[in-house]
């Protein structure tokens, strides 16, 4: 369990054991269930009480009582302590571990009293938590009514327990529907079926941000059923983001029609931040063409590395950057690094700020490299903030 606060940077993460008079202006919890029911499970546990007890003598004054020694009375004074935290708007619960004591009754309730406390003025909640443990995190009488940020990732290759995700997660989602502005949604599981939670999002009236990561595996229907979805929230999505996951050579074929089914001509008009990893290895006509429709609004574009371009396909995605006159924040990686690449979309994006590059062969020439300084300072340093190389 530890403490971080929404502070200036370089205080972005600040335990109350660094400044104890933080200790009521926290306001993210961050919750580690998996810690508590390893120790719990275990006979040894001094490295739980060691990092607990760092906090709770700050939070808690222990001067007139003993120090608890077992992670039951640590747990209790930490749980008695939550009133305290009286800025907390923001939880990120963990809970990974599926082994004893996964769902002891000191994690009952501690869930039970975080909800009980924060509950109502909660606005993000983030879960990490395998599958199996999703309907702990998760309860059907959840109700957050401050709720606009959620986000799930889910772990484990369980079938059977990932169906369970199927109902879980849209019933959450239904519960928060009125006050929900941003959606997360992150699972390497290639069972599950991504339509529930698709369909439960069509119900959402102000979505604005949508974050999808799944396998491009067989259960992932055909068409890609996100129509409806992307259709449902067309006059306010602002930030969207689809990743496809590892790529899968025996789903190939399916790929090659992906970005031109119905779910890629829908208008998003406010769309400023679109990050994409795409299931291809090298880059097509209709992959530009879904990326060219977003260029009257688009600030920010990540093109994941999953797709490397080549040389020539870099000149082919840059051919449409002339008309991104918005764009600001751009990432992309290619196979080979030269200074006529930099140049390149030097040129065709005049108000572009930031760029990040993934490379992975660099122009070894010392020629080359010479050019390179000179268009760095001649045709970026007008209005180029930050430039990033990631080899």
């Amino acid at each position: 369990m530890s403490y971080s606060s929404n502070s200036p940077p370089g205080y972005k993460y600040t335990t109350a054991s660094s400044y104890p008079h933080l200790s009521h202006r926290p306001k993210i919890l961050h919750l580690d269930l998996s810690s508590i029911a390893v120790s719990l499970a275990k006979t040894n546990k001094e490295g739980f009480k060691i990092s607990l007890g760092r906090i709770i003598p700050l939070i808690v004054n222990l001067a007139t009582r003993s120090k608890p020694s077992s992670v039951s009375e640590i747990v209790a004074v930490f749980l008695d302590a939550l009133p305290r935290l009286t800025a907390v708007t923001k939880l990120y619960v963990k809970h990974d571990y599926s082994g004893a004591c996964c769902d002891h009754p000191l994690i009952r309730q501690s869930l039970r009293d975080i909800w009980r406390v924060f509950g109502d003025r909660l606005q993000s909640l983030q879960v990490h938590v395998i599958f199996e443990n999703l309907e702990l995190l998760l309860p059907t009488s959840l109700h957050l009514p401050c709720l606009e940020l959620f986000t799930v990732q889910t772990e484990g290759l369980n079938s059977i327990a990932a169906s369970a995700c199927e109902s879980i997660i849209p019933t959450t989602v239904k519960s928060h529907a009125s006050s929900l502005r941003s959606v997360s949604f992150t699972t390497e599981n290639a069972a599950v079926d991504p339509r529930p939670i698709f369909q439960s999002l069509q119900l959402l009236p102000c979505l604005r941000a949508i974050h999808l990561s799944f396998p491009f595996g067989p259960s992932v229907p055909s068409p890609f059923p996100a129509y409806d979805l992307l259709y449902s929230c067309r006059g306010f999505l602002e930030f969207l983001s689809l990743d496809f996951g590892t790529y899968m050579r025996e789903h190939a074929s399916r790929s090659l029609s992906l970005f031109r089914e119905d779910w890629c001509f829908v208008d998003l008009p406010r769309l400023s931040e679109l990050r994409i990893d795409p299931p291809i290895m090298t880059l097509r006509q209709d992959f530009i063409d879904y990326i060219h429709r977003f260029a009257p609004s688009l600030i920010s574009l990540w093109i994941k590395p999953h797709l490397v371009l080549r040389v020539h396909e870099t000149y082919q995605l840059s051919s449409i950057f002339h008309n991104f006159l918005f764009l600001r924040n751009l990432s992309i990686c290619i196979h080979l690094f030269c200074p006529d690449i930099l140049a390149l979309l030097a040129r065709t994006l005049s108000c572009l700020q930031t760029l990040t590059l993934g490379y992975l062969i660099v122009s070894p020439t010392t020629a080359g490299l010479q050019f390179f300084g000179r268009e760095l300072s001649r045709q970026v340093t007008n209005h180029l903030f930050l430039l990033t190389f990631l080899s």
